[in-house]
């Protein structure tokens, strides 16, 4: 699992599995690539990685 904070004008915490890295998914119109230079950062825990996820959901859903 790789984490990445990447500080500009705001904070992105980038969260991905590390076997995803380099590959593209695409469903009809929809393309996601997932980037090594957008996502690769830190190697961690499986258990790190889940808890931040789940910190991101939860502040995304009180933004709403």
């Amino acid at each position: 699992m790789q984490i990445k904070i990447i500080k500009t004008n705001r904070t992105i915490v980038a969260v991905c599995d590390s076997e995803l890295l380099g590959k593209k998914f695409e469903e009809g119109k929809f393309q996601l690539e997932v980037k090594e230079n957008f996502f690769k950062g830190e190697e961690t825990e499986e258990e790190k990685a889940i808890i931040l996820k789940m910190l991101l959901l939860t502040l995304l859903e009180k933004n709403q």
